[in-house]
């Protein structure tokens, strides 16, 4: 499934109605779903916070494959930005002592299997799989 939202937060909302759409119908639990909102929402809301000389939509593209989930976000015109590459986040550190951001992808980092940045001909392309534990289609 594939859909384009506007970029603004306000957005969200028909983000996760179109999530939870596709968990629907592919009889995804409970806990997936939660673990599904929360990376597209650190990484959609990632896009529209740092890569702000686009207004182009944001493109959502979901798919099942066996127990293989892959998520794509892609922005259009969106400036250069490697989560891949971003330090890791050190939760071993007092509340007092981390630094401000890095705690939404350390957890994506956590709950995914794999994420893959691409940057070419002016559009960014996150590529997020996780594997579903027990889930095979």
């Amino acid at each position: 499934m594939r859909k384009n939202f506007k970029r603004n937060l306000s957005s969200l909302e028909d983000v996760f109605l179109f999530l939870d759409d596709f968990a629907a119908n592919h009889d995804l639990d409970a806990a997936t779903v939660a673990n599904i909102r929360l990376v597209v929402e650190e990484m959609f809301t990632n896009i529209i916070k740092y890569s702000t000389r686009s207004q182009k939509k944001i493109t959502i593209d979901i798919s099942l494959a066996g127990s293989e989930l892959s998520l794509q976000l892609i922005d259009k015109n969106g400036q250069p930005f490697d989560p891949t590459q971003s330090a890791e986040y050190d939760i071993q550190q007092s509340l007092e002592e981390r630094p401000i951001g890095k705690l939404g992808l350390h957890l994506v980092k956590n709950l995914t299997d794999d994420i893959k940045y691409e940057h070419k001909e002016g559009q960014t392309i996150l590529t997020i799989k996780k594997v579903l534990k027990g889930y095979d289609v």
